[in-house]
């Protein structure tokens, strides 16, 4: 049975004097649950541009590109300000404004015009550090890493006891698949916050450098901060489950269900610990559940023995010539189970069927590669060798059948023939 070992990265970024939920989702003055359920859009969608610059009144203000100064004039008046009045305050105030205009245009997605007032705050106010924490967001958001935690290290240098950054750059580094760095800045950061993502997020770093106990400790701090940690639970179960702790992990996956009644992850994991423990009725209800929240979970319809049942059906579409069904329904069990050896063994049937050699070779060999002992599929790939006119390969592969099978008459007849032959 398979269990479900995708790792999930909780993607709440942290950003301060306003509450971000996730890096897909952000909202300026709602609660975490409101903002949870905020449209998602592509990453790609918002990638900050380089800025243009315009002189008002003797004051410079920078323009995200492709804003006239006309519009920019036009948005100030929005916000209860005038160009000329912004530029008549105080360093500390405009910065402020400025901070505060940036953090609205950025929950509101309007990443390219947030860094542009970042950046204006940032040339009269370089030492600013939730600037270049926000700063360091968008660039997160667009998927410009080494940016962001340039950004996120400006904001470290600029205020140490900005908790936030250095949780951002964690997440960062994480990203990167530098977990060794990301480590260091996540357990700083959960050190000075009790905080149940901070500790997630280091458990997972932990347990991507093979740190178990320390993984394991991890989530357990997170879910003592938090209970309803669902995806906490989740992970806490898979560290036990490999561990062998089996009565352990299914607490775990457990609570990470009465978290989240349609984790679908949960329920296929927790099928597998009851499958471990020889309660077979209670694993496949498990594995259906799983089915029924994520219809296309390829390790539940594993376990449920989908690969097979598309295999055999298309065994029986190839009997009856229906080659077209057939076809698809091999490529149905391989979408469920890439490393399916009996699929790709019938596929190659196929191909050869159709004479298209090549393709039937590859398949072959790949039905060899994940099934070795398969003495059918070495002899079938010593025929599509023969006819390729390569006797020697298919001498090879004949004698290998042979080997797993000596009794086997076809493999017999065919290295005789080729032996006449040549």
């Amino acid at each position: 049975m398979r269990a479900t070992q995708t790792m999930q990265i909780s993607r709440q970024l942290k950003a301060s004097s306003f509450i971000v939920t996730s890096i897909v989702a952000f909202q300026l003055g709602l609660s975490s649950a409101s903002a949870a359920n905020l449209p998602v859009s592509a990453l790609s969608e918002a990638a900050p541009s380089p800025a243009l610059s315009s002189t008002v009144g003797g004051a410079a203000f920078i323009f995200a590109k492709g804003c006239q100064p006309d519009s920019f004039i036009k948005r100030c008046n929005e916000l209860g300000s005038s160009p000329l009045l912004l530029a008549d305050r105080g360093a500390d105030e405009r910065s402020s404004v400025l901070l505060e205009r940036s953090q609205k245009a950025y929950a509101e997605q309007r990443y390219p015009e947030a860094a542009g007032w970042l950046k204006s705050l940032l040339q009269s106010d370089p030492g600013n550090a939730k600037a270049h924490d926000l700063l360091g967001l968008i660039y997160h958001r667009t998927d410009k890493l080494p940016a962001a935690e340039a950004e996120y290290r400006k904001a470290i240098e600029a205020n140490p006891k900005l908790v936030e950054a250095r949780y951002n750059l964690g997440i960062s580094l994480f990203d990167q698949k530098k977990y060794k760095e990301a480590e260091k800045y996540l357990e700083e950061a959960a050190a000075k916050q009790s905080n149940s993502e901070y500790e997630y997020n280091l458990g997972l770093t932990c347990q991507k450098l093979n740190k178990t106990d320390k993984a394991i400790q991890a989530y357990q701090r997170a879910i003592k901060v938090d209970s309803s940690n669902a995806l906490a639970h989740y992970s806490l179960g898979r560290l036990y489950h490999d561990n062998q702790k089996i009565q352990d992990a299914i607490q775990e996956y457990k609570k990470a269900i009465e978290i989240d009644s349609a984790y679908a992850d949960a329920h296929n994991n927790l099928g597998v610990a009851y499958g471990d423990l020889g309660q077979y009725p209670e694993s496949i209800a498990e594995f259906q559940l799983a089915l029924k929240y994520n219809p296309n979970l390829p390790q539940a319809q594993q376990n449920l023995g989908f690969s097979q049942a598309h295999t055999t059906l298309g065994m029986t579409y190839f009997k009856k010539g229906d080659f077209d069904k057939a076809f698809e329904e091999y490529k149905k069990s391989l979408s469920i189970d890439p490393y399916y050896a009996d699929a790709y063994y019938n596929l190659a049937l196929l191909y050869q069927e159709k004479n298209n050699l090549k393709a039937a070779i590859e398949h072959y060999q790949f039905a060899i590669k994940l099934a070795p002992d398969n003495a059918k599929a070495h002899n079938n790939l010593g025929v599509a060798y023969a006819k390729t006119g390569r006797p020697d390969l298919a001498s090879s592969e004949y004698k290998q059948a042979l080997k797993l099978e000596p009794s086997y008459k076809e493999a017999q007849a065919n290295l005789a023939a080729l032996s006449r032959e040549h």
